[in-house]
């Protein structure tokens, strides 16, 4: 049992350091740390209102909730978005990643 246990550690450390960036494509991934903020699209920086979208990720094994734009728009009563931005943080085992809507 020790040994499963020790293997699937040593797997998740040795993807996360295989990996020259983030997996979706959006900026770099740290093998220990990550906390990135990009631009996704959009060419306007206006925008009246916020939504924000997140999930939960757990050893690279376990990833819990959404981040869809749709949700995200529905909740935060946005009808014209001006740009969508990406959050990702990471710290040993848990991460978490927001798509951030921006719009009227």
């Amino acid at each position: 049992m020790k040994k499963i246990i020790f293997t699937l550690i040593i797997s998740t450390f040795m993807v996360s350091c295989a990996n020259i960036g983030h997996p979706m494509g959006y900026g770099p991934l740290g093998a220990v740390y990550t906390n990135t903020k990009q631009g996704i699209s959009g060419n306007n920086p206006g925008g009246t209102k916020t939504a924000k979208a997140c999930n939960l990720n757990i050893l690279n094994y376990f990833t819990f909730s959404d981040t869809n734009v749709m949700e995200a728009m529905t909740q935060a009563k946005i009808k014209t978005v001006t740009h969508i931005n990406k959050e990702t943080f990471w710290i040993l085992v848990f991460g978490k990643s927001c798509t951030v809507i921006h719009g009227n």
